[in-house]
C-alpha cells in the first residue's frame, strides 16, 4: 500500500509543546509544512513533491533536531 502521510514523533527530549511549535514554525519558513497533535507530527506530500523536495524536507528537519537550542 502507498500513502502520502507520514506520522512521527521526535526523539524524547524534543517533544515539548513549545519545542514542537518552534519546529513547525521554523520549518514552515523553509517551505516544509508539518502539523502536530500532541507529541506527534504529520507530514503530507502530493504528486508535485519530487525526491529533491523530500530530501530538502529531511535535511531541514534533521538540521533542526540537531540544533543545541532546540533542546530545553
Amino acid at each position: 500500500m502507498h500513502t502520502n502521510l507520514v506520522y512521527f514523533a521526535p526523539p524524547p527530549g524534543r517533544r515539548s509543546g513549545e519545542q514542537l511549535a518552534h519546529l513547525v514554525g521554523d520549518l514552515r519558513e523553509q517551505g516544509v509544512w508539518l502539523t502536530r497533535s500532541g507529541e506527534r507530527l504529520r507530514a503530507v506530500t502530493h504528486l508535485d513533491v519530487d525526491d529533491a523536495g523530500i530530501e530538502r524536507a529531511l535535511t531541514a528537519l534533521t538540521r533542526w533536531l540537531r540544533r543545541p537550542d532546540s533542546v530545553t
